[in-house]
């Protein structure tokens, strides 16, 4: 199997950690300096040393095209080609990264969009030439491969990769399958990219009047930031209808892109004998499919805590009706901006339970370079963290000075992190981590954060705005993202019976799933149930979300064993921790978890998110109260 190629490219698929519903960013009017700047350099001096770095790449994908035919003719000529697939994998991962990063900067960039497009071709060339590796791979007797790897050290890094193919390897075809199939490579990524186009590069938005006469331009980034602080409820309506009514308008077209990308899930399924799509997105990774229907289950039967919040926020907020455009504003005007900072250092002082160590990178990571801080012209909206091995990770946001992004940022060095201590730690082979166990580290530095800042509050209002993040946090990472999953596997489901897909059934199922978890305090509004078009994860990385409610699950359980626990029991939850964060990828997720103290093949852990939800919103009840 062409496991580190294809483990390079499905790593720069997935390594976007943007928020689905948590998008908060809001225009800086500060110029943006090397300090607040990715400093590209870092990767390449300019475009003669990545030219230069290109042509190796192709000098390597000729190479390994010679060794059809001859790899289980001894060990030693399969090292050669694990160790030539190595080199390739690494040099292609910053060669692509670089164009990549700049495109995430500047999406209108034809030029840059050009070299993109080359390297997709490129890369899909190669996969067809090369289609053969993973069938003759698995043609050497499983025995014979366990034989070569207890003989050879130089093999030992690969061996679980290794393993984890002959695991699979009912789902792989014979040489002459597989190159067929690869010619469609490309052509399956169409409708994604059609997505990012019409959403990113050539949607407009429109500039609207307030009831103050104030012009606001809508854009990605202002669009929640707006539905904090405007204090009219009719503005806040005015924002949301004139914001969805983009994506109402281009519904079909919507329905029509994720109804193919649903279809070619299904027909990679079927093609490859899987029982379902959920199925062959799970089964890579070893994650039984009873643990995301557990997720969405548990989400779904134990919405009460979510209830109740919502009947508190009408209450407060004397609203005679309370709509989805209400529900980002706060309850109280502790409205306190952060400059970035002042917030990198209110990140540091969270996480020094983590020790001198994770204390000096996350220094290294917020000096300059790292980090593109401020909204730009035809930027990627929401945040992510980025790994680029032998160099270090890249962190984007788009920084509104909110609390809210004072978590984004907790959250984005949380992945940083955890690239880190895995690149430190692990061979190339088995660096990359899973999604499944990525936003553990996030999340948990979110909750260190929340448990730093609580403890040093002093007003009441302070406290409210807090708990209020706590509560939000929860409500956006668990149940909403449970929520997303349901409606991914609802979908999926439609497809794979053969009933159809158009923008009404898609906006019911959303709708539905809206009016279930919200309760009887949100009024419904019809422009909700288009949410479905703006989640981009839907389009680029099918069945991706859940893994966000599944690891704050994960992380939640870990932070209260750390926070309930005596000193000894402190230090061992983080040094388990921190082996999780260095494992990288040498183990199956849940396995890694599992050893790390959180067993997901349970409901326990979900279970205890939603005492948590409860526990917040009566806090907050009462600090309401003071007030």
């Amino acid at each position: 199997m062409k496991i580190l190629i294809s483990l390079c490219l499905i790593l720069i698929m997935q390594s976007q950690f943007v928020f689905a519903e948590k998008d908060k960013a809001g225009k800086e009017t500060n110029e943006a300096n090397a300090q607040t700047s990715w400093n590209l350099a870092d990767i390449y001096q300019n475009w003669d040393a990545w030219n230069s770095d290109l042509t190796e790449v192709k000098q390597l994908m000729g190479e390994i095209k010679t060794y059809q035919g001859s790899l289980g003719s001894s060990a030693k000529v399969f090292i050669e080609l694990m160790q030539k697939e190595e080199e390739l994998s690494k040099k292609f991962g910053r060669v692509y990264r670089y164009p990549y990063f700049m495109r995430q900067l500047n999406s209108r960039d034809q030029e840059i969009s050009g070299r993109m497009q080359e390297l997709g071709a490129m890369y899909a060339q190669y996969a067809t030439a090369t289609s053969w590796i993973s069938p003759e791979i698995l043609s050497i007797p499983q025995a014979t491969m366990e034989k070569w790897i207890k003989e050879n050290k130089a093999l030992e890094p690969y061996a679980f990769n290794l393993m984890n193919s002959y695991r699979l390897q009912e789902h792989v075809f014979s040489a002459d399958k597989e190159k067929l199939l690869s010619y469609f490579s490309r052509p399956m990524g169409t409708a994604s990219s059609v997505y990012n186009e019409l959403s990113v590069s050539d949607i407009q938005f429109p500039e609207i009047t307030l009831s103050t006469g104030e012009k606001v331009k809508l854009s990605h980034a202002n669009y929640t930031k707006l539905l904090e602080t405007l204090s009219s409820q009719e503005d806040r309506k005015h924002v949301f209808e004139s914001y969805y009514q983009i994506y109402k308008n281009l519904e079909n077209t919507y329905a029509a892109i994720y109804k193919g990308i649903c279809e070619k899930n299904n027909a990679y399924a079927q093609a490859r004998g899987y029982e379902s799509t959920l199925h062959a997105k799970l089964e890579g990774n070893n994650i039984p499919t009873a643990v995301y229907k557990s997720l969405i289950k548990t989400a779904s039967d134990n919405v009460a805590p979510l209830h109740k919040y919502m009947q508190l926020r009408k209450q407060i907020m004397g609203l005679e009706e309370l709509h989805t455009y209400d529900l980002s504003t706060k309850f109280t005007d502790y409205n306190r901006e952060y400059d970035f900072t002042e917030a990198a250092n209110m990140v540091k002082a969270a996480v020094k339970p983590l020790g001198k160590d994770y204390s000096e990178y996350l220094s290294e990571a917020t000096q300059g370079g790292w980090i593109d801080v401020y909204e730009k012209p035809n930027k990627t909206s929401g945040a992510f963290s980025a790994n680029v091995y032998g160099v270090h990770p890249y962190i984007l946001l788009n920084w509104n000075k909110s609390l809210n992004h004072v978590f984004t940022l907790a959250h984005e060095l949380g992945h940083s992190m955890h690239s880190i201590y895995s690149n430190n730690n692990q061979p190339y082979a088995t660096h990359s981590y899973t999604i499944f166990v990525a936003e553990v580290a996030s999340t948990f530095n979110e909750h260190l954060l929340l448990d730093n800042l609580i403890e040093k509050a002093e007003k009441p209002e302070e406290r409210i705005a807090l708990l209020q993040q706590a509560i939000e946090n929860i409500w956006g990472t668990f149940y909403i993202q449970a929520l997303y999953a349901d409606y991914e596997y609802q979908v999926h489901k439609r497809v794979e019976n053969g009933k159809p897909i158009t923008a009404e059934v898609l906006s019911t199922i959303m709708g539905d799933l809206y009016v279930h978890y919200y309760g009887d305090a949100v009024t419904p509004d019809a422009l909700t149930s288009v949410k479905w078009s703006r989640v981009p994860h839907f389009y680029g990385m099918p069945y991706y979300v859940y893994q966000y409610a599944t690891s704050f699950s994960a992380s939640s359980e870990l932070f209260a064993r750390f926070k309930n626990g005596n000193k000894i029991e402190q230090k061992e939850t983080i040094e388990k921790y921190k082996e999780l964060l260095k494992s990288g990828g040498n183990d199956f997720p849940v396995n890694q978890l599992k050893k790390a103290g959180v067993d997901l093949t349970t409901t326990k852990p979900f279970e205890a998110v939603v005492a948590q939800m409860d526990y917040y919103v009566n806090e907050l009840e009462k600090e309401l109260e003071k007030l």
